[in-house]
């Protein structure tokens, strides 16, 4: 097992950017990690991402100026996302939206 690191996202500003990032365990292509890295000194980022199968479970990241956010993704049967994650870190099966607040 090889927990893997995606950027999803980046959104550039002048004074800085945030970046959107999954972690992934590569051998069961599950997520584990969900984190917004901003580097911009006023506005805040948010990620919000929902499973398809199931709207009820969502995870929301709020990333705070010139700080990094993270939220651990649960990775049992009944709290995990519904999506997919194929070899190459694709992930299919799941919405998020990323952008300044």
């Amino acid at each position: 097992m090889a927990i893997q690191t995606k950027v999803l996202g980046t959104a550039y500003e002048p004074e800085g950017f945030a970046r959107l990032e999954v972690d992934y365990d590569d051998n069961q292509l599950r997520l584990r990690v969900a984190r917004i890295v901003n580097t911009h000194p006023t506005l805040t980022a948010r990620a919000t991402a929902t499973a398809v199968s199931d709207p009820t479970r969502s995870y929301t990241l709020n990333g705070l100026p010139n700080q990094t956010t993270s939220v651990n993704i649960p990775t049992g049967p009944a709290n995990r996302l519904d999506i997919t994650i194929d070899a190459r870190g694709r992930l299919d099966g799941v919405e998020y939206q990323f952008g300044w607040q």
